[in-house]
């Protein structure tokens, strides 16, 4: 069958509520960008300098657009969970601002 891996240690800041989901469940993107940095964290011998951060650009961006769009989420279930709006967005901001 298919191989498949998982990561536990990593939450979503995904803006779709996702329905009896643990917020363990990724994004796609998000998804591609842990793995990228688990794997060079754990088989590339250089330090990670940001290499992959540029793969959540649109994330960030789409996630600026909608909650803005949404009167700043307060209506959205993803922006009202237990981690607040502003660490989410602080947390994919400095990843992009790190040039």
């Amino acid at each position: 069958g298919l191989q498949c891996i998982e990561l536990k240690s990593r939450e979503t800041k995904f803006w779709r509520h996702q329905k009896d989901k643990p917020r363990t469940y990724l994004a796609t993107i998000e998804a591609i960008y842990y793995f990228q940095l688990e794997y060079h964290q754990s088989f590339v011998p250089s330090e990670y300098t940001g290499q992959y951060d540029d793969l959540l650009f649109f994330f960030v961006f789409m996630y600026g657009t909608i909650k803005e769009l949404y009167d700043g989420g307060k209506q959205l279930k993803a922006y009202s969970s237990p981690e607040t709006d502003k660490n989410k967005a602080e947390a994919y901001m400095l990843l992009i601002d790190k040039d």
